[in-house]
């Protein structure tokens, strides 16, 4: 991309434009050892926050402190999950931001605190704000009366003034440099050798409707490729989740109205994103 006398080349990854909050964390773990030995170490960040965030959704449906810690290290081993925590991804730390977003908003945190949690999610990747819609519906119904009062404001502030900052940044640069803070977005750089584009914009049904198919026929099982951290034709779920977590979550909504509340945002998320993405 060339700007006056500017020029900036990512490589030949049109999606290198997508914000880098993710290897900002990783760069930490590699800055002053000055070696990325332990550079898988950001992940494993925010594995222990998808842990965390499950243990305290966990405790807001009345589950006591073994069931709950039981939950916690079900998530955590979710095969999908751990493997893409040791892989320099940045689809894990989404996945543990979204989970910490809804346990805050269960927990009635200042909204300045949300924001916060938003901007760093924005800074990761710009697909999170796919999975808002359930959130959005999770802090509705959550917060039927007003959030308990911050002993202080300023702190609050200057957390959602943080947060905007650093997901912005890289939604700005992308804007001063190519004219849209969403490029490649749009383009016919995103376009795919043969087939699809490889992200689009605007909702699809029939991208919903396909994936929800292939999550039920085949993914869950994942049968159809080894483990992989980039999950091609799997869900990557693990046995766990599926054997003994959907049965539970059946037999939960019958019984918990907060896990119904819970699911129906979890829901709704996983409707938005697939809906967005490309099958």
């Amino acid at each position: 991309v060339r700007t006056g006398s500017l020029q900036v080349d990512l490589g030949t990854d049109p999606r290198a434009w997508f914000p880098g909050g993710f290897e900002l964390v990783e760069a930490w773990w590699v800055v002053f050892l000055h070696h990325d030995v332990l550079i898988e170490a950001a992940g494993l960040e925010f594995l222990f926050l998808a842990a965390v965030s499950t243990w305290a959704l966990a405790g807001w449906l009345g589950l006591g402190s073994a069931a709950s810690l039981l939950a916690s290290l079900t998530v955590a081993s979710i095969p999908g999950l751990s493997m893409q925590s040791l892989a320099c991804l940045n689809d894990a730390p989404v996945a543990a931001l979204v989970l910490a977003a809804a346990a805050l908003i269960t927990a009635r945190v200042p909204s300045s605190l949300l924001i916060f949690v938003g901007g760093l999610a924005a800074g990761v990747k710009p697909t999170t704000v796919y999975a808002a819609p359930g959130l959005l519906l999770l802090l509705f119904l959550v917060r039927k009366s007003a959030p308990a009062p911050a002993a202080s404001r300023v702190l609050p502030a200057l957390l959602a003034a943080f947060g905007v900052l650093i997901g912005a940044y890289w939604y700005v640069r992308t804007w001063i440099l190519t004219g849209s803070p969403l490029h490649p977005l749009g383009t016919a750089l995103l376009q795919g050798p043969s087939g699809p584009p490889l992200q689009r914009l605007g909702v699809n049904a029939g991208s919903l409707r396909d994936a929800l198919a292939d999550l039920v026929n085949h993914r869950i099982y994942d049968g159809r490729r080894m483990y992989n951290p980039l999950l091609e034709h799997s869900a990557g779920w693990g046995v766990a989740i599926v054997a003994c977590g959907l049965p539970a979550l059946i037999a939960g909504l019958r019984k918990v109205p907060r896990l119904r509340i819970l699911a129906a945002a979890f829901a709704l998320s996983l409707a938005s994103v697939l809906s967005l993405v490309v099958n």
